[in-house]
């Protein structure tokens, strides 16, 4: 288990990156990340819906296979002619 906040990697991975011109302009900045994740970080590492909210998403996904089970049973059933149906019928 990781004693470290997850942003930390971010943080330091931000500090080596190839390119100079991505790397912090100040020490501070980095200090300040360590402690802090980035707003950046925060809005790229939302949760999905399943771990956020469980149950809405699961209440979400049975209304959609209702509906889709009741547009399934309301459409009539048509048999074209000469099925196996009408020949068992027509005996």
């Amino acid at each position: 288990m990781r004693d470290d906040p997850i942003w930390v990697d971010e943080a330091i991975a931000n500090a080596v990156h190839p390119d100079p011109y991505q790397r912090y302009a100040e020490l501070s900045e980095l200090v300040y990340d360590l402690h802090h994740p980035s707003q950046a970080f925060l809005s790229k590492t939302r949760p999905p819906l399943t771990e956020r909210n469980p149950a809405v998403f699961w209440k979400t996904v049975s209304f959609i296979l209702a509906l889709a089970l009741a547009a399934v049973l309301t459409r009539p059933i048509q048999f074209s002619a000469g099925t196996s149906c009408d020949r068992a019928a027509q005996r």
